[in-house]
Formats: structure tokens, sequence, C-alpha cells
């Protein structure tokens, strides 16, 4: 009997003991809290940080960022002042470079050096953040230096299906006969830049390891890789390129009193300002 007892009182404990344990859930980082994601491009896995709308907030679009020479993805997320975006509804997306470089085809550094294929990178982060975008809301990119170079890169070599580009301190490295543009691209620059020139003549850069391109000049090779027609100078700090193949302008935005620095540009106050004019965030 008291065999019969001691059976039926353990018996459940010994199912319990032997079941299998339940699967962890998966769990998505607090709000404000970067989520590190991997893509893959051909065979190597590509990691990126992610950034979400407060829970229950609408996702209104997605923001790549591409850092600068000898940066991280970390360094971006952190001093890039964009950590506003998230609670207007944007999902931000900080990208890294191999050893803080960026393959954009005549620059820069270890990237360069190993062939690394930094722009079917971008599209695969592009396409992953799609998956997570309603299918009407955009995507746009904005980039500094070294990175804004891989910007010009996916302008002038593929058509990402972008709202709007934003350069900071940028230039192309490499050739553009045809370009893709986005709504809007936008070239940020201090006339006082002395790593990438604003106008020739130009001179070697050590932090790039090239004799960049003046901006003035990269973005006139865009407007024309592009099909523009007119140019409308706004004074001395802005002028645009409009008549573009689809109806995309380039725009240059000249800080009179700047450098090189990001810092000095006001770029995310540029950036929100500008995903406001193109439809992508709300005043």
């Amino acid at each position: 009997m008291l065999s019969r007892l001691l059976a039926l009182l353990l018996s459940p404990l010994l199912l319990l003991a032997c079941a299998a344990p339940a699967a962890p859930r998966a769990v998505r980082p607090a709000d404000g809290t970067p989520e590190r994601r991997t893509v893959t491009v051909g065979s190597t896995a590509r990691p990126y940080l992610l950034v979400r709308p407060p829970a229950g907030a609408q996702v209104l679009g997605a923001v790549l960022v591409l850092h600068a020479q000898n940066q991280t993805m970390g360094a971006a997320q952190q001093s890039y002042g964009l950590g506003h975006l998230p609670g207007r509804g944007q999902l931000v997306a900080y990208l890294g470079g191999y050893r803080g470089s960026w393959n954009s085809g005549g620059c820069c550094g270890a990237a360069r050096k190993e062939g690394l294929d930094d722009l079917g990178y971008l599209k695969a982060v592009l396409a992953d953040l799609r998956t997570q975008l309603p299918a009407d809301r955009p995507a746009s990119l904005v980039a500094y230096s070294s990175g804004a170079m891989l910007a010009y890169a996916a302008v002038c070599h593929a058509d990402l299906g972008l709202r709007l580009v934003l350069s900071v301190s940028g230039t192309r490295s490499s050739g553009c006969s045809s370009a893709h543009l986005p709504y809007r691209f936008v070239e940020l620059h201090g006339a006082k830049d002395a790593t990438i020139p604003l106008d020739p003549p130009s001179h070697y850069a050590s932090v790039l390891g090239i004799t960049p391109v003046p901006a003035r000049p990269a973005t006139r090779t865009l407007a024309a890789a592009a099909g523009c027609t007119r140019t409308v100078p706004h004074g001395a700090t802005r002028t645009d390129d409009g008549g573009c193949r689809g109806g995309g302008v380039v725009r240059l935005l000249v800080r009179a009193d700047a450098g090189h620095s990001y810092a000095d540009l006001d770029a995310p106050v540029v950036l929100t300002r500008a995903l406001e004019e193109v439809g992508q965030t709300t005043p």
C-alpha cells in the first residue's frame, strides 16, 4: 500500500524531470538598445546594428548609416547623433566596414585591398530591412567621408530604390557613367574641408590613401550621369541640379565655416529636415 502511494506521488515529478525544456523565446532589445543582426554576402557573414522604434510605434521607414574611415558601426551608433530617429518611426541600421574601411571601387584601406563586396553588403542589409518594413515604406542612406564614397558607388552602379541619400563630406572614388538617383541626393560639405576639398585643387589624403576628387566636381559628374538638365544656384551655399532621369534632384549644401568634421556640419539636423522634405517622416 505504502509503495503504491509513493509511486502515485512521485510519478508527476518524474514526468516533469524527463520533459524536454521549453524553447527559449526570442527577446528583442529594449527601446533604444541596438540589436546585432547578420547578413550573408557570398559566403561571408557580415553583422550590423539595428535600432528599432519604440514598442507599438508605427514604422515609417528605414535609415542605413555608413561610418567614416577607421571607425566602427558601434562608434557611429553612439556618436552620429541619430538617436532621435527611432522615435520618429525609423528603423536605423548601422553597418560596419572591414577593419574600419569600405571598398567603394577606388578607395579605401583593407576593404579595397581584400576586394570586399561592400556594395553587396549594403544590398543585403537593405533587403533584410525590407522584410521588416511595411511594403510601401521608404529607405534612405546617410554616409560620412569614406562611407559616403560607397554611397556614391551605390548610386552610380546599382538601383537600390532609396528615397534619400545624404553624403556628408563625401565624393566619388570611381567612375560614374549612368546614375540611378534616389528622389533626392544631398552632398553636405564644408568649404574648409582639407581632406576632401570642395573645389580643386586636391591633394593626397593620408587617412584615405588617395587623392580624392573634390566634392563639387563629384556632384556635377553625378548630375551628368543622371541626365540632369538644369542647374539652379541658391546663393553660395546651395545648388540644385534638376530635370534628372526619374525626377531625382542632386543638391550640394555648403557650410562656409565648416571643415571635414561630421560634428561641424550639423548632419543630424540636415538629415532630419531632408527626411521630412521627402516624406519619410513627419515634422
